[in-house]
């Protein structure tokens, strides 16, 4: 199974392996800075929660205009903290933020979108240890 979106419970989660990720409402530092530029994008921050594992993520979405009228959208994650039960799981958990953030931004209807990139800042080459990490991911989806 992949993970869907509940708009009703404001969520998006993978029944099968039990992983659940939340939007905003409760999780403190959604929005703009307190004196906001009209042209800094809004941030917002998730939380990824399964069974024995729990991150926070913060990151902004861009989206450029692309061929057919369509969307080609970047998720910006400038910020992973309170990470809880990863170590040694680095890769995954960042492969899971990836699917769960690729699922989630289509959130509001994929019907104009191309593709969805999720790009990490340069703190994730750090968390994940690894030496050829890739820090951009674009996901081409078959809408």
């Amino acid at each position: 199974m992949t993970f869907v979106n509940e708009r009703e419970k404001h969520r998006t989660i993978d029944y099968e392996r039990n992983i659940v990720l939340e939007r905003g409402s409760g999780i403190h530092g959604s929005g703009r800075p307190s004196a906001p530029n009209p042209d800094d994008p809004i941030k917002d921050n998730f939380i990824l929660k399964g069974d024995d594992f729990q991150v926070r993520i913060e990151g902004y979405l861009t989206g450029e205009d692309s061929e057919n009228n369509k969307r080609d959208l970047t998720w910006h994650i400038h910020r992973i903290w309170d990470v809880e039960g990863i170590h040694e799981r680095e890769n995954e958990i960042i492969d899971l933020i990836v699917e769960a953030i690729n699922t989630y931004g289509v959130y509001f209807g994929k019907k104009n979108i191309n593709s969805i990139t999720v790009e990490f800042g340069d703190f994730c080459s750090a968390l994940t240890k690894e030496t050829d990490f890739e820090p951009i991911r674009t996901l081409e989806r078959d809408f």
